[in-house]
């Protein structure tokens, strides 16, 4: 059975099916791209469960994946971008890691760049963790970095660190540091020549980022900051900067100097805005754009770190007015994980920010909120008063609560969670509604390129959960998967359903020796 014989089940779903006997296909049917394809994404979207290589944790999804039967164990293998992805903690919390297991992946991924998450433990551990083969092993793989995440204790990269004796990093393309409490690391690094490195992630608080260091701040394209920085003055020494993400919080605004004329930087063309709780979240947030001045910049992100209560109208209003004193041309405008439209003050500072950014060809609003007033946005556009207000609009995107369903939907969400692609057309605007009842089946982080995959889609599809998460434990399964050809339209099914339609009946065979050693952490 092919996967485009399935559709006439997802089309019409009857009550009488149960999601095990409905949708049930061969694995070994689908050709071995389109595996490869499947395994990559979830063995990606495992991380966000912060699955680690340790004695007593979840087994790591390759290493299930690889269990399962011969076909998978050989797919596996074949491909070493499978087991590239490492994230081992060395934290005391932790159990020791799985050496074992760690030599595995190493060997497996054969010659692939490497992403590796570490968690680093307290400075009283350090020495151990240095000496642990594990760690010693992660090391001597340095030149094979692509990117690196360190989350803890920063002091322990000081001194006698082993990245001292690594001569160079020549893969490294993503670097993060990750930890409020420690000072600043990044002179850790500038001995270390690190010639594709174009992406920063900064996460600290206690001191400010040494502006004089040698870190290759000139390569930069992309920078994250949070915490005591003096985000300006850092801009300023990135000079082939495009994207910009600051995640606002007292201790950013603690950095900022005054300024006696405004910053402006001609090549960031994306700034993203993370609101917090802070109470002081909407003065900093207008300290920082109060300075800087991006004429080039086509897309604005106003994102939600965590559940604003408090200040979300404020954040809104000052973006607002960033808007108005500036002179670039939005192309794009998102909001994510922001209840704007359960606050009727948000609602009329949205409105009144799609006055000022008549330009816009793209709006996507995320709207975690369950009383949302996002129809009211979209009974509003389809005003026929209403389509010169945004002339050049192309692609409305809602991601939201779904209130009214009919019975046969209800039959569904009694047991399971719910996904719904509906498509409206408004003049020559393409409206995607998508309502969801379980938010943690959305990958918010890949919202945008999955909408856009389905934006000539006609079809209502309907999507199940399936037994099989009973059956991996450990992972976590969120995110689509779009299959498509290049002249059909693309075919977008959940990974929930990619699961349950191609992975009912696959253990038919004893699990390899090997790794069924590591799975049972033997």
């Amino acid at each position: 059975m092919g996967i485009l014989s399935l559709v006439k089940y997802i089309i019409f779903p009857q009550r009488a099916y149960t999601p095990i006997e409905t949708f049930c296909a061969p694995i070994w049917k689908l050709p071995n791209e389109l595996m490869l394809l499947i395994f990559l994404k979830l063995c990606h979207d495992s991380l966000l469960s912060e699955t680690n290589l340790a004695m007593g944790q979840p087994t790591p999804l390759p290493l299930l994946l690889s269990a399962v039967c011969s076909t998978w164990h050989c797919i596996m293998l074949d491909n070493p971008t499978l087991w590239s992805i490492i994230h081992v903690a060395f934290t005391e919390t932790s159990k020791k890691p799985n050496g074992r297991a760690i030599h595995i992946f190493l060997e497996r991924s054969k010659s692939a760049p490497l992403t590796i998450f570490l968690q680093l433990p307290s400075s009283l551990s350090s020495k151990m963790t240095i000496q642990h083969p594990a760690f010693q092993a992660l090391i001597h793989e340095a030149p094979r970095w692509r990117l690196l995440c360190l989350i803890g204790d920063f002091s322990i990269l000081r001194n006698d660190h082993p990245i001292r004796m690594v001569e160079s990093l020549p893969e490294l393309e993503v670097l993060s540091l990750q930890n409020k409490e420690a000072p600043d690391t990044l002179s850790n690094f500038q001995v270390v020549p690190m010639p594709k490195l174009h992406h920063a992630v900064v996460v600290t608080s206690r001191s400010a980022i040494d502006l004089q260091s040698n870190f290759p701040w000139t390569q930069l394209t992309m920078l994250r900051l949070r915490g005591f920085h003096n985000v300006p003055a850092l801009v300023q020494l990135c000079p082939k900067l495009t994207q910009l993400d600051l995640i606002l919080d007292s201790e950013l605004g603690k950095a900022l100097p005054i300024y006696p004329a405004v910053i402006r930087h001609n090549h960031v063309k994306f700034l993203s805005l993370w609101l917090t709780n802070d109470p002081d979240m909407p003065k900093v947030l207008e300290k920082v754009l109060d300075v800087l001045d991006f004429p080039s910049l086509d897309t604005l992100v106003v994102k939600c770190l965590e559940m604003v209560s408090l200040g979300c109208s404020a954040a809104l209003s000052i973006v607002n007015k960033f808007i108005q004193r500036s002179s670039f041309t939005l192309l794009v405008f998102a909001l994510h994980d922001i209840c704007i439209f359960h606050d009727f003050h948000s609602f009329i500072v949205i409105l009144t920010i799609l006055h000022h950014i008549p330009s816009i060809t793209r709006l996507v609003i995320f709207d975690p909120s369950r009383s949302s007033k996002a129809q009211d946005v979209v009974d509003l556009l389809r005003h026929p008063t209403s389509m010169g207000l945004l002339p050049n609009l192309q692609t409305v995107e809602f991601w939201t609560y779904r209130k009214d369903c009919d019975d046969l939907q209800m039959d569904l969400i009694k047991f399971m969670p719910l996904v719904l692609f509906e498509k409206v057309q408004v003049s020559t605007t393409s409206f995607i509604l998508i309502h969801s009842h379980s938010i943690s089946v959305v990958d918010p982080g890949s919202s945008s390129c999955i909408v856009s995959s389905v934006t000539r889609i006609n079809l209502l599809i309907v999507s199940v959960l399936s037994a099989l998460r009973d059956y991996f434990t450990s992972a976590n399964f969120p995110g689509f998967f779009a299959f498509s050809t290049v002249q059909a339209p693309a075919l977008c099914l959940p990974w929930d359903y990619v699961l349950e339609t191609f992975c009912i009946s696959f253990r038919k065979e004893k699990p390899r020796d090997i790794d069924h050693a590591i799975v049972k952490g033997t």
